[in-house]
């Protein structure tokens, strides 16, 4: 977590030399238990700066874990919370790989295999950006091994990756190794 303070002089209180509240917390580590509980301890701790985080905390989640604390508590807890994500929105159809996505999707409709998890865990939808971040490492990961060829060694599979340059996935954007 790396506490920002947009000003030298926000480091300190003038006064008695304590530290003062922060301009914004970055949350740089995180996942599925310890974001949301981070968010809660830090809201119910009075901080009601903006909080940062990258996509794998896993935001869908996250954010129904703190939105059903907040119907337990009362107590807003999703304000001023900020997710970064490293692919674009699943609803965003017009970008080719989420087109891609959701029609696979929609015809394989995945669900979590018995006998993985404790059972508590269930998608919030259909659609989520993890999952879509899966989909595209996926065919990074098959547009490697298409390249490779029949003859896959694990060094062979790290050259092609290594020499691919840049190539599509349908992010309207290469994507390059």
């Amino acid at each position: 977590v790396i506490v920002a303070f947009m000003e030298p002089d926000d480091r300190t209180n003038d006064e008695h030399g304590e530290r003062s509240t922060p301009s914004i917390v970055l949350a740089a580590r995180g996942n599925i238990v310890h974001g949301p509980v981070f968010v809660r301890d830090a809201r119910n701790a009075g901080l009601t700066i903006p909080i940062h985080n990258v996509s794998f905390v896993g935001p869908d989640q996250m954010l129904a874990l703190l939105r059903d604390e907040e119907k337990k508590t009362g107590k807003r807890l999703t304000a001023n919370l900020i997710v970064t994500q490293v692919v674009p929105s699943y609803l965003d159809t017009r970008i080719p790989v989420v087109g891609a996505y959701r029609m696979a999707m929609n015809r394989y409709d995945p669900t979590i295999p018995p006998g993985i998890g404790d059972g508590s865990y269930r998608p919030g939808s259909r659609y989520s950006f993890g999952s879509l971040e899966g989909y595209v490492s996926a065919k990074a990961f098959l547009a490697v091994l298409r390249k490779v060829g029949p003859e896959l060694t694990r060094k062979r599979f790290y050259e092609t990756a290594e020499s691919m340059g840049r190539f599509e996935l349908g992010l309207e954007a290469p994507a390059e190794f």
